[in-house]
């Protein structure tokens, strides 16, 4: 079975971070905020296996190699760089978020 490294960048470690703090600050719910962080964790190192989800909708995205794998109430976007067998992690954004205007 083919494995990838994972590369996060730096804006999509800066978007997790800010999902934990708005639930954390905002919602006052820190279990939460570990629990979201956890499950963000775990579906990223399980792209190392199985990067292959649907690319997303939109056609120039879509070009450009974007995916995305929903986890709760945000998305992990991620391109795949097969020459070199890692997985970037682009951007992790909340559902509710303008994406196709950040992205």
């Amino acid at each position: 079975m083919k494995t990838y490294e994972i590369n996060i960048t730096d804006i999509a470690e800066l978007d997790i971070l800010e999902a934990a703090r708005y639930l954390t600050q905002e919602l006052y719910t820190i279990e939460s905020a570990l629990r979201l962080v956890d499950e963000i964790e775990n579906t990223i190192s399980k792209l190392a296996y199985m990067p292959h989800y649907a690319f997303v909708i939109d056609e120039r995205l879509r070009n450009l190699g974007y995916r995305k794998v929903n986890v709760r109430n945000y998305i992990v976007f991620f391109c795949i760089d097969e020459e070199h067998n890692v997985v970037n992690i682009e951007r992790v954004l909340h559902g509710r978020q303008n994406w196709l205007k950040i992205l």
